[in-house]
């Protein structure tokens, strides 16, 4: 984010030269997105099939309504990616949405990410439409997932359609700053799920997160892809099964020997100790997989937690997010306390408490140790095998302890590093 050196408004015509600007641009240059179309209420042509899409979005006739078309950009990449396309040979596929369900595109940092359900009037049912400005340096999300099927990894999203936006790119012109190139983009994937914060018990919620894992290891071990943003947000549960979604930022570790972008990559809240602390390191499994634990501790702490006052879950959550004393400085006293830091997340479930103290614990071990041992730690087969054994407790399969937004004096909107 750029802002400008202070200037005194009543002498220096800087002000008043950008709203002039603003009020005599074109929609398109204030920034309006003309390529969702509004849908007129009085269109009698497709009146029938507007009421359909509209029941099936769920959405009353007062909500906005918008056509967007999403295609393959050109013949080439048809063909490269035709094998998993549902619709190859189509110049574009029409979509219908109504609003966001995602906030994150509010906030002045971030990439402007959108997600919308969509009708597809092709299948006549509901998907996933994801609006992004991508940075170039990194793969589109389309050839993640072309890499992802190939491999057979489980649990990963079907890819409908995707484009980049034509004519819609950004560049930061300042020249003393590194400037990274983005481009408008979308993609359309044919589940939509719901969040991992609305599970029914905590035991769904762990072996959501299993699957997850699971998926990760299957990424990296055989598509030679790194996931690098494991948050609460990029899992979601999906015909009960936990599906890791969001690779935007994912990284083919077969193509390159070092990180694509030298500023930390990922959710602020679920990064690893490791990243906090160095943001030019070079990002391994080991970080996803701290990440997972933080995912479950957080949750814990904020859906979870009947027995903890709006004070001491405050003070739990407030261990994952930034502190100028040091970016990892709260989340590494909350690995040192081990299992007394856990009074204050106000976790019931005895089952699902002793889980996270384990992985705590395991987590505080791995980092008392030297730089190898901890890489010798932190891996897929000893993370997997505790949550498996965890979840074998018939007791804990059968506790009804689901999701609830308890009251918190904190405002938990996850932020992300770009």
């Amino acid at each position: 984010m750029l802002v400008t050196p202070l200037f005194n408004y009543t002498q220096q015509s800087h002000l008043h030269t950008f709203f002039w600007r603003f009020t005599h641009a074109t929609p398109e240059e204030r920034g309006i997105d003309d390529t969702f179309v509004p849908v007129s209420p009085v269109n009698t042509a497709n009146a029938e099939m507007i009421k359909c899409v509209r029941k099936a979005l769920s959405v009353e006739e007062t909500d906005p309504l918008f056509m967007v078309k999403v295609s393959e950009a050109s013949d080439q990449y048809r063909a490269k990616y035709s094998a998993f396309l549902a619709s190859p040979s189509g110049p574009a596929r029409s979509f219908y949405v109504s609003r966001c369900f995602t906030a994150s595109h509010h906030y002045p940092l971030g990439r402007g990410s959108r997600c919308f359900s969509a009708y597809d009037a092709v299948s006549k049912s509901i998907v996933l439409l994801k609006d992004i400005w991508r940075v170039n340096k990194y793969h589109p999300e389309a050839e993640t997932y072309k890499r992802l099927h190939q491999a057979s990894v489980p649990n990963v999203a079907d890819v409908i359609a995707f484009n980049d936006v034509q004519g819609e790119r950004h560049v930061a012109a300042v020249a003393s700053i590194k400037s990274r190139k983005h481009q408008h983009y979308r993609i359309v994937l044919g589940q939509v799920g719901r969040p991992l914060k609305a599970f029914d018990s905590t035991h769904q919620l762990t072996e959501a997160v299993l699957d997850a894992v699971c998926t990760h290891r299957r990424a990296y071990e055989d598509a030679k892809v790194l996931h690098r943003d494991v948050s609460m947000g990029n899992i979601i549960l999906y015909q009960n099964q936990g599906w890791l979604i969001d690779w935007e930022i994912a990284r083919c570790v077969d193509e390159d020997k070092g990180p694509q972008v030298p500023e930390r990559m990922g959710t602020w809240q679920f990064l690893s100790l490791r990243v906090l602390d160095n943001p030019a390191v070079f990002h391994q499994p080991r970080d996803d997989l701290e990440s997972f634990v933080y995912v479950l501790l957080w949750i814990a702490g904020r859906y979870a937690s009947p027995n903890a006052t709006p004070a001491k879950r405050a003070f739990f959550l407030e261990q994952f997010d930034y502190e100028p004393l040091g970016a990892a400085f709260r989340k590494e006293r909350l690995l040192h306390s081990g299992r007394s830091s856990l009074r204050f997340c106000g976790v019931k479930t005895a089952p699902f408490l002793k889980l996270l103290g384990d992985l705590a614990v395991w987590l505080m071990e791995a980092y008392n140790t030297d730089g190898d041992t901890q890489d010798h730690m932190l891996t897929y087969e000893l993370l997997i095998p505790k949550l498996t054994k965890a979840l074998d407790n018939e007791v804990w399969r059968s506790t009804y302890d689901r999701a609830f937004s308890f009251p918190v004096g904190y405002t938990d909107r996850v932020t992300s590093e770009e």
